[in-house]
């Protein structure tokens, strides 16, 4: 094979079998639309061709994707993890200085590698200490992705790549959320009774007004995932990764600041957006995150608040043992 004109890289014919499987497989659960698949299997593939740093992730997601499908038990597993690693830290290592000087040519595909970014954090799977907006880990990479996909999607807009005419404007409204036609109130619901009991916590326990702002703000954008996701029942009417998403895109700074101090009201808002995680636990690299992020959030919560996430750990069957 002709070898990429970036490092000297040069696909070989395992590095082959990763690109066809994301083409082919792991490009269809990224969306229940002909349209999305098409762009992730066809569009997105084709753009890898002209950055190698965005070729490099595909194979990473792909390479993730079959460990997934590969029993433990074989010794192709562990090869498969191990490709996608050396694929990512290559993918990042390139992309890295890109993102610091975007421009016309590099902003479709730039924001393609943001959202790759954050898959590949879910399809690593759930790991201990990790519960994306907080860490044990001092070093948090998951707001930096979500931070570069937001930088990407505002110099998008200087570029004008988010103009209808383009065929690729569409994905700059991926996380978008409607919250222009949101309710007054909240519909007679199990969620709707659980968000108005999580307004009177808020309020309860915010004295300051810069502080009610950034807890107004996030339970806003609550609602607005819950009524995209939910509608006016209790059953899951328009569940995608994109509605789910759009809540962690959006969230503020100030916000994130509040998690990763593990402050108890900060928690509890995250324990309800696990919820909305739980409704895509179907997609492969969703598998045991809402778990794990419910169980998180209930041993970094005072004892005495607890409670406080009753619902959420209703809603998504987590319970801590006896």
């Amino acid at each position: 094979m002709e070898e990429c004109n970036e490092s000297g890289f040069t696909l070989d014919v395992r590095d082959l079998q990763l690109f066809h499987h994301f083409c082919s497989v792991t490009s269809m659960t990224f969306g229940p639309t002909p349209h999305v698949q098409q762009f992730w299997s066809i569009t997105v593939a084709q753009m890898s061709f002209s950055h190698q740093f965005l070729l490099r992730a595909i194979l990473a997601i792909g390479g993730l994707h079959m460990n997934f499908l590969t029993p433990n038990t074989s010794e192709a597993s562990g090869w498969y993890k191990t490709k996608a690693t050396a694929h990512w830290q290559a993918a990042v290592r390139l992309a890295t200085p890109r993102l610091a000087a975007i421009d016309a040519e590099s902003c479709d595909p730039l924001f393609v590698f943001a959202m790759l970014s954050c898959l590949q954090t879910f399809a690593l799977g759930p790991q201990p200490g990790n519960f994306l907006l907080f860490t044990d880990d001092a070093e948090m990479e998951w707001p930096i992705f979500f931070r570069g996909l937001r930088t990407v999607a505002e110099a998008s807009v200087l570029f004008g790549m988010t103009e209808r005419a383009r065929p690729l404007a569409f994905m700059y409204g991926i996380a978008k959320l409607d919250l222009e036609t949101l309710p007054r109130v909240e519909p007679v619901t199990s969620w709707g009774t659980a968000l108005r009991n999580l307004r009177q916590i808020m309020m309860n326990e915010v004295s300051g007004e810069e502080e009610k702002a950034v807890y107004q703000d996030a339970l806003h954008r609550l609602r607005a995932g819950f009524a995209a996701v939910f509608g006016n029942s209790d059953t899951v009417g328009g569940a995608n990764s994109q509605v789910v998403f759009a809540w962690l895109y959006h969230v503020s700074e100030n916000f994130v600041e509040r998690l990763q101090a593990r402050e108890n009201l900060a928690l509890v808002f995250y324990a309800y957006f696990a919820v909305l995680i739980k409704q895509i636990d179907g997609v492969w690299m969703i598998k045991g995150w809402p778990d794990h992020l419910i169980a998180g959030i209930y041993y970094a919560l005072v004892p005495a608040t607890r409670l406080w996430i009753r619902w959420p750990m209703e809603r998504i069957g987590w319970f801590p043992p006896p």
